[in-house]
C-alpha cells in the first residue's frame, strides 16, 4: 500500500511540475496587447485573410505595414490581430520556390554577402537568424530582403558582316517591337 502512496505522490508532483513549466512557457511566450510586428520579420495572415504567401514587413506605418512577398507584391496591409510571425519553415519553403524560378539550373549570380560569383542548382538551406537562404555551395541567394544579382550572359561581339547581320537578327527576335530591321536585307549578293 505505501508503495502505491508513493506512486500517487510522485504523480502528483510530476502533474505539479509540468502544469509550473507549462505555466511559465506561457507568460514567457505571451502576446502583447497592442501587437506591433517587427520590421524585417515574416508575417503571414491567419485563415481566410491575405497574403497566403509568407510576407516580409518592410515598413510600420503607424495603422497598417508595408509588406512584400517577393512575388511581385508589394503592399500596405493592416496585420494587426489578423496575422502571425511565419515559422522558418515556411519562410524558407517560399524562399525556395522563389529562387527556382528567379534562377534556374546553371544561372550564374553574384553573391549577396560575399560577392562571389557561382552557377545556381543544388539544394538550398535557411538560416533563420540570419534571415539567410544559400545554397550548398555556401553561396548566399537572399538576405534580408535582398536577392542575388543575377549575371547575364555574355556575348561574342560580332566580328564579320554576316556574324553581326545573324547578331542583329537574333536581337530582333527577342525585341519584336523593333521592326525597322526586317525591311533591311543583309543577305550577300
Amino acid at each position: 500500500m505505501k508503495e502505491l502512496e508513493k506512486m500517487d505522490k510522485l504523480k502528483k508532483d510530476l502533474f505539479e511540475a509540468i502544469d509550473n513549466i507549462c505555466q511559465h512557457y506561457a507568460e514567457d511566450h505571451k502576446e502583447p496587447e497592442s501587437k506591433r510586428f517587427e520590421i524585417g520579420r515574416w508575417v503571414i495572415q491567419n485563415k481566410d485573410c491575405r497574403p497566403k504567401l509568407p510576407s516580409r514587413v518592410i515598413e510600420d506605418l503607424k495603422f497598417n505595414y508595408l509588406i512584400d512577398d517577393y512575388c511581385g507584391k508589394r503592399e500596405e496591409m493592416a496585420l494587426d490581430n489578423f496575422a502571425r510571425y511565419c515559422t522558418p519553415f515556411e519562410i524558407e519553403s517560399h524562399l525556395k520556390k522563389i529562387c527556382d524560378e528567379k534562377y534556374p539550373v546553371g544561372t550564374k549570380f553574384k553573391s549577396v554577402v560575399t560577392y562571389g560569383t557561382c552557377i545556381a542548382g543544388g539544394e538550398y538551406k535557411y538560416y533563420p537568424g540570419d534571415d539567410q537562404l544559400t545554397n550548398n555551395y555556401g553561396f548566399t541567394l537572399y538576405c534580408k530582403g535582398k536577392f542575388a544579382e543575377i549575371i547575364p550572359e555574355k556575348k561574342n561581339i560580332p566580328k564579320t558582316e554576316k556574324e553581326f547581320a545573324t547578331f542583329l537578327l537574333e536581337w530582333e527576335e527577342r525585341d519584336k517591337s523593333i521592326n525597322f530591321l526586317s525591311n533591311y536585307n543583309f543577305k550577300d549578293e
